[in-house]
Formats: structure tokens, sequence, C-alpha cells
């Protein structure tokens, strides 16, 4: 049998159930969209402050850094042409080196001129018992400074070098 209702009823009906469903997608929209914004926005806010709080705290810890960096350098003595011939070369190879020390008080440049024998001594010693391969590595020379800086540290008291500079490394 056919059914009872007539073509306007079931497009009346058709409509109706159509309002039902657009308007469950109109609730949604209207309370799921906002909420989504107000997330996003809170969002923003919290990885702002974040951020800008860690780029606050490194800046701070980069100016006490660059604060302690900017100190005033001391005197610098100069040791010119130290030339040895390194261990194992037999004569064959030979090293010239200039040294800069960095003082740590004004009145150690009497003392260093006073015994400056003493210090290309020293000075010798240490670039005696390097091989050449040891002297050409660049990484270490800074293990190298430190060496210089410790023996004569030694003879001087401790804090009386402050630095250790090459002005002249020639390898031969």
């Amino acid at each position: 049998m056919a059914d009872d209702t007539s073509p306007k009823d079931n497009v009346l009906k058709n409509q109706k159930e159509g309002s039902k469903k657009g308007g469950s997608l109109k609730k949604v929209i209207m309370i799921w969209v906002p909420l989504f914004l107000v997330q996003l926005a809170l969002s923003y806010v919290i990885v702002v402050k974040v951020f800008k709080r860690q780029a606050i705290q490194q800046e701070v810890e980069a100016d006490g850094v660059k604060k302690q960096k900017k100190r005033k350098p001391g005197q610098i003595y100069l040791i010119e042409d130290v030339i040895v011939n390194p261990k194992g070369t037999m004569g064959r190879h030979f090293v010239n080196v200039s040294i800069g020390l960095e003082e740590g008080n004004k009145k150690l440049e009497k003392e260093l001129k006073a015994q400056n024998a003493q210090v290309r001594d020293a000075l010798i010693e240490i670039f005696v018992s390097k091989t050449i391969q040891e002297l050409a590595d660049v990484s270490s020379k800074e293990s190298l400074k430190k060496e210089i800086m410790r023996r004569l540290n030694l003879m001087f008291g401790k804090g009386s070098i402050r630095h250790v500079y090459f002005s002249n490394f020639i390898i031969q």
C-alpha cells in the first residue's frame, strides 16, 4: 500500500528534520569555535610569557658574563725569539716562539726582567720536551699555554701570570 502522507507533508517533514540537524550543527559551531579560540589565545599568552621570561633571563646571564669578561688587561711582558729544537728532531727542525705574558700585578715586570734567564730557561725546557707533532697540533696550543702559565706561576707566585699569548709561533 501506498503511504497515506501527501507529497506536501513529506516536504514539510524533511524540512523539519533538516532544521533539527542544522540546529545541532549550529550549536556545535557556537560552542566549540569560541572555546577553541579561547584556548588558542590562552596558549599564545602562556607561550609568549614563558619565552619572554627565558629571553630576559638569558640576557641577564649574558650581561653577567660580559661584565666578568670586561676586566682591565694587565701589562704584557714580551719574551721574543725563544728558539729550540723539539724532542726527537735531532736538530733537523726548530721552533721559534715569541710569548706575551699578561702580568697579574704591576711589580712583576721588574721581577721578570731580573729573572729573564730563568724564565727563558723554563720556556726552553717546556718546548724541548714536546715533539714536533705536539707543537704543530692546534688543539694542544691551549694546553701548552696553561703549562707555561703554571710553570711561571710556580716561579713568581700564584696569579702572577694571568694569561699567556703567542705573538709568534714558527715551526721549521
